[in-house]
């Protein structure tokens, strides 16, 4: 092969492995945003799962007497349709005790974590603070709760499946 042609040739050839290389290094930095953009949407739906959890802790923990009912219906709504039975059971003993003793219970989320997290199901570690008041009371009380809340994922809703004192 003259010079010249072996010249071209490894020029081409060059050029080939170049082209070769960008390609699969755009391949690799594609494949590598999709895992980063997926790492993203998992820490998304884990941060908002976890905000949920907090916010049906406090749902769970805090009491109004005056609401009590509507706060009642507004909670079963955020539950499972075997859970939302099972809490209302619950309160339903425990309304009469509040009405009579006018409390009022406010909390707040001191920490909240995810334990497990999959497609449709999920549990979350609450720990609250709060104070109450009440008709027996005659300054405000100081509150602290850790509960475990189960959430299932039913359609498009994230739901409180159980909750756990711990």
């Amino acid at each position: 092969m003259p010079a010249q042609d072996t010249a071209r040739f490894r020029a081409r050839l060059v050029l080939i492995v170049a082209i070769a290389v960008i390609a699969a290094t755009c391949g690799l930095a594609i494949d590598a945003g999709r895992h980063v953009s997926s790492g993203k949407d998992g820490t998304d739906t884990r941060m908002r799962i976890t905000a949920l959890a907090g916010e049906l802790a406090i749902d769970f923990t805090s009491i109004d007497y005056r609401t009590f009912e509507q706060n009642t219906q507004r909670i079963a709504a955020r539950a499972t349709p075997e859970f939302a039975k099972k809490y209302r059971a619950t309160v339903a003993a425990f309304a009469p005790l509040y009405r009579r003793g006018k409390v009022i219970l406010t909390t707040s989320i001191q920490a909240a974590g995810l334990t497990s997290l999959a497609a449709t199901s999920a549990t979350a570690v609450v720990a609250l603070s709060g104070t109450e008041t009440s008709a027996t009371s005659s300054s405000p009380v100081p509150q602290e709760f850790r509960m475990q809340i189960g959430l299932q994922k039913i359609g498009k809703h994230w739901l409180a499946s159980q909750v756990e004192q711990l």
